[in-house]
């Protein structure tokens, strides 16, 4: 092969690794939990071999994102809360031996539409969410918002 050859080659493996790979995906949904108005934003790819979801929720009354990791299959997603910067490291460290079905949020996904319940050891409640903005490496569709964990109600990207 000619150095022409070489780098037409080159050029084309590299254009399309990057336009095939689906590494990272935001999906934005808003609903309630319980009788309470939320958002959630979770953000997906794999951060170990058990775990391939983070995000934030927060309530719209507060707008105080709360932190989000679990795990998305198919039809499911379960999500654990992390309260402090604690949590989020002992997370991040323990990732691949949490039992997600033990996480609050325990979700199906309906075509856009996530139902379930969020529960603890004292209260559950319903949890219905649609999906109101997507992106991936190759679009996005509606109007997306990334919450951040340093976000406030008055204080915002």
């Amino acid at each position: 092969m000619g150095f022409r050859q070489v780098a037409l080659v080159s050029i084309f493996l590299c254009g399309t690794a990057g336009a095939n790979q689906s590494w990272y995906q935001v999906e934005n949904y808003a609903g309630t939990l319980g009788e309470q108005p939320v958002h959630v934003s979770v953000q997906q790819y794999d951060f170990s071999k058990n775990s391939n979801i983070r995000g934030v929720y927060y309530y719209d009354k507060y707008r105080s994102p709360i932190a989000l990791y679990g795990i998305k299959t198919d039809s499911s997603i379960s999500l654990c809360e992390a309260h402090s910067k604690v949590e989020q490291e002992s997370y991040n460290e323990n990732s691949d031996r949490i039992d997600f079905t033990r996480c609050p949020f325990q979700l199906t996904d309906d075509n856009g539409t996530l139902k379930g319940v969020w529960k603890n050891e004292k209260r559950q409640y319903p949890v219905m969410l649609r999906r109101t903005a997507t992106m991936s490496p190759t679009s996005v569709q509606g109007t997306l918002e990334i919450p951040f964990l340093g976000q406030t109600e008055k204080h915002a990207f």
